[in-house]
């Protein structure tokens, strides 16, 4: 077993004594909120940039003439750069560190949001919107990665939740922005301001140091030492712990690991997880303001619905992050899942304005915590050397669905017009939900309050429970 994590575990109190004890049980003092808050800002940019361009469409559909097939083309080429960005960006992440891919893949959303002003047609639109799509794509396994592999095991259900949640601000932030700058100084303006705060934050993140884990696993122990020493562990206790040898070559057939009995239960799960999320998410949330504008709400109330609604995304989170640490993400993660189906049926039966709003509000509240209970597990349940790449092609699948989403709807929506055709969309979306809900019930093994370690013990024994 090459793996660090797994060449450890029949070690545990050699585990213990070592330097991943001491990330385990650091207490959560500035840095790690710190990087939360920065890893958080680029997952804040993808929440903005999926409910910037459903805003955005309607707006091209009438100004380019775009059938639904198109519409749907357009929300669908950039989920296909977003599963490219999320396989690469893993394994080069598992190969040459987090903190190289932390920045890398900013950059490269916010060169092409700003692009995207620029264009003038659907196809430079198209061109431009598969490698934006790279970008947010590879942001997602790589953040996890790095805060899973910083935060300690008592809080780390919470703070990456909490790292989740931020998604939620973004799409906060595009409401407004569709809703005070679209309408006066048109679509091209809302993606330049969209592509300035993150090269800001790109600025920021230069000071984020490389994952201890990471150094550890690759030999490196007197660099993981040192930043663990700048990140104000005390030097006592890391002479204390010095003793310990943890050192392993990272794995260089970590794509094939994930395969391996170890973690095939796990993978089959986090994949069946990812797609049902994101199939669900980008079907439904993508088509939002065509589906409320052909329900027969105006684009100025359609706005103010979507902005509403994206508003109980924020406790969602909150809810999902404290029961996660206490009840456990398994059980949190069946329940919201369920809460959630019913709400997309019956957002999906009804025409009434005020159900409409009502049911959206509860699917907003349920869905958040699925998605951010789903991104802490994922980033839980595989060992140190495949990481990166296990969230990052549990994502990349996931992105498969998010790219066959939009251009399904839109086929659903041509074949059966009106509101048959809308509730068709819905009952789709809720098999899904089910599918999730079981297979979480099914093959999950609880995280709650396990070292990283241990779960890949748990994982070497064949235990699910």
């Amino acid at each position: 077993m090459t793996d660090l994590d797994a060449g450890t575990a029949k070690q545990p109190s050699q585990t213990r004594r070592g330097a991943l004890a001491v990330l385990d049980n650091l207490p959560v003092n500035r840095f790690p909120w710190r990087l939360v808050f920065l890893s958080g800002l680029g997952w804040m940019f993808d929440g903005m940039d999926t409910i910037l361009l459903s805003l955005v469409l309607p707006v091209l559909a009438v100004g380019w003439q775009l059938s639904p097939t198109q519409v749907g083309l357009v929300g669908t080429v950039d989920r296909f750069g977003a599963l490219c960005g999320a396989a690469l960006a893993g394994l080069l992440a598992d190969r040459y560190g987090r903190r190289a891919l932390f920045q890398a893949t900013l950059l490269i959303y916010s060169l092409g949001t700003g692009l995207l002003a620029l264009t003038a047609n659907l196809s430079s639109f198209l061109f431009i919107r598969f490698f934006v799509g790279m970008g947010l794509g590879g942001e997602l396994p790589v953040v996890a990665t790095l805060v899973a592999e910083w935060v300690p095991a008592r809080q780390r259900g919470r703070l990456l939740v909490l790292l989740s949640s931020f998604w939620s601000y973004g799409w906060i932030l595009a409401a407004l922005m569709g809703f005070l700058i679209i309408p006066s100084f048109g679509w091209q303006a809302a993606f330049l301001v969209g592509a300035l705060p993150a090269l800001y934050v790109l600025v920021l993140r230069r000071g984020v140091p490389e994952s201890p884990r990471y150094l550890l696993a690759t030999g490196r122990r007197k660099e993981a030492i040192e930043v663990l020493r700048r990140m104000g562990v005390k030097e006592e206790i890391l002479d204390a712990n010095s003793s310990a040898s943890l050192d392993s070559n990272m794995s260089r057939s970590s794509v094939k690991l994930l395969f391996a009995p170890l973690y095939l239960r796990r993978t089959i799960l986090v994949w069946i997880l990812w797609f049902s999320l994101f199939f669900t998410f980008y079907g439904i949330f993508i088509w939002l303001p065509s589906l409320l504008l052909a329900r027969g709400l105006g684009l100025v109330r359609s706005l103010e619905y979507i902005l509403v609604m994206t508003s109980a995304q924020v406790p969602g989170y909150f809810l999902a992050g404290y029961l996660a640490d206490r009840v456990g993400r398994r059980w949190t993660f069946v329940a919201l899942i369920l809460l959630s189906e019913i709400s997309a049926g019956m957002f999906g039966i009804n025409v009434d304005p005020a159900q409409v709003l009502l049911w959206g509000l509860f699917l907003n509240f349920f869905y958040s915590g699925t998605y951010a209970l789903a991104n802490a597990y994922t980033a839980e349940v595989y060992g140190t050397a495949v990481r990166a790449t296990g969230t990052g092609w549990a994502t990349a699948f996931g992105r498969v669905g998010a790219a066959i989403a939009p251009l399904t709807v839109g086929l659903l929506l041509e074949s059966v017009p009106g509101a048959p055709g809308q509730a068709l969309v819905f009952y789709l979306m809720v098999g899904f939900f089910i599918l999730a809900a079981i297979s979480m019930a099914v093959l999950a093994v609880e995280t709650k309050d396990r070292s990283l370690e241990s779960l890949v013990e748990t994982a070497e024994d064949g235990g699910v429970n």
